[in-house]
């Protein structure tokens, strides 16, 4: 692994870092899927067992589920930040804006096999990987008081494909049809106030998702989209909306 970093800052209001970074994983762990190992036996002798039933003493032929080194995996990304400060005569204010954007990702399933990638493709991989993703913070502080609104951001991606039915005016199923969604881009915003009336104790309400954004549409079975949870990936979005919260906090 290697990065590269350079950080910028003409006063003490503003910073700007980079940070530019690179892994590789050789011979990485996995498992090969059992369509692969029947589809190819000779190549994974090996993954095939046998299995004795210990009530009726039949022997099974059986799929061996066991870790592998299945090849190679890279990935390129770059870290962004970005910090601005500004006193007024009502508070400091301070702005911080943290993005990650990936460059490459390159992953074998088996050795010696294809390279594929998940960037803005939920695809080969069973998984997505968003090509750029972040989070903007804006604090205002007056006082005891501190006010923060932060905006989430992750981009699009093209969902995995699916086999969906066809219906007619009537609701009537009329066949199949295999269809590929591009899932929007996705942005919410929180907001925060906190309280310090004295220096071992706060006060903090919130407010998560603050416009009650709906997660984008995907329709493929990636994460846990089973029964009510079917039309968003749940591994990546949070289906609560409009979440209120508060605490307290005492230090001794």
């Amino acid at each position: 692994q290697a990065s590269l970093g350079i950080r910028f800052e003409p006063s003490s209001q503003l910073s700007l870092g980079a940070d530019l970074w690179h892994v590789k994983i050789e011979d990485a762990f996995g498992q090969i899927t059992e369509d692969q190992v029947f589809a190819n036996p000779a190549q994974y002798a090996s993954s095939f067992g046998t299995k004795r039933d210990t009530g009726t003493g039949v022997v099974y032929l059986a799929f061996i589920a066991d870790n592998k080194n299945l090849g190679n995996e890279f990935y390129t990304g770059l870290d962004f930040d970005v910090t601005g400060r500004a006193k007024f005569d009502f508070g400091d204010l301070t702005s911080n804006l943290n993005l990650t954007y990936m460059i490459r990702e390159a992953k074998q399933l088996e050795i010696d096999g294809p390279y594929y990638s998940a960037i803005g493709n939920h695809a080969e991989l069973g998984y997505v990987t968003f090509r750029w993703q972040g989070r903007w913070t804006n604090t205002l502080k007056t006082g005891n008081w501190a006010h923060t609104v932060g905006v989430n951001m992750k981009s699009g991606y093209r969902d995995a494909e699916t086999e969906v039915e066809v219906l007619d005016a009537n609701g009537a199923v009329t066949g199949t049809e295999v269809i590929r969604v591009n899932v929007k881009e996705y942005l919410t915003m929180d907001v925060q106030t906190q309280w310090t009336p004295r220096k071992d104790m706060a006060f903090t309400v919130g407010v998560l998702n603050l416009f009650d954004t709906t997660p984008p549409l995907a329709i493929s079975g990636g994460g846990l989209n089973r029964g009510q949870q079917f039309g968003f990936d749940d591994r990546y979005y949070d289906s609560r909306g409009r979440t209120l919260y508060a605490n307290f906090s005492y230090k001794f």
